[in-house]
């Protein structure tokens, strides 16, 4: 933020959807803030990551010198990993909910899904998932 006072910062009316107001109140609570500060930090998050996905597209990428280029995959590529890293977990836990609620047949949409991922996300899924103990 700036070393301006409160009352001179820019002043926006916002409407929500009933219950986000308590969904963005509860956040705020976890993460120590108030609810203005997160809101302001819930934004400010999305308009960097816009910023850096456009700076980080194929086509710009192609136009920076090597050097800066690299550290853009670079970092690219670890914010991807994460974000499969975090897929997968999601979709272990799925798969845990269906083995446990005694689901065992996936929607067409499912199977679709798994057809059309790549073989090698599917075969790292299935070992890990293999490998557990399934409940009783």
């Amino acid at each position: 933020m700036t070393d301006k006072p409160v009352r001179e910062h820019d002043k926006f009316m916002l409407r929500m959807p009933e219950g986000m107001r308590e969904a963005v109140a509860e956040r705020a609570k976890r993460n120590g803030r108030s609810m203005n500060s997160e809101i302001v930090q819930i934004i400010n998050t999305a308009i960097t990551n816009s910023a850096f996905e456009e700076f980080t597209s194929k086509e710009n990428l192609e136009k920076l010198p090597d050097p800066i280029k690299r550290e853009m995959i670079i970092r690219r590529t670890l914010i991807a990993r994460v974000q499969m890293a975090e897929a997968l977990r999601d979709i272990e836990e799925n798969l845990e909910l269906l083995q446990i609620n005694g689901d065992e047949i996936m929607s067409d949409m499912t199977e679709a899904w798994w057809k059309n991922h790549d073989a090698k996300t599917v075969k790292a899924i299935n070992e890990k998932w293999s490998s557990r103990k399934k409940p009783k």
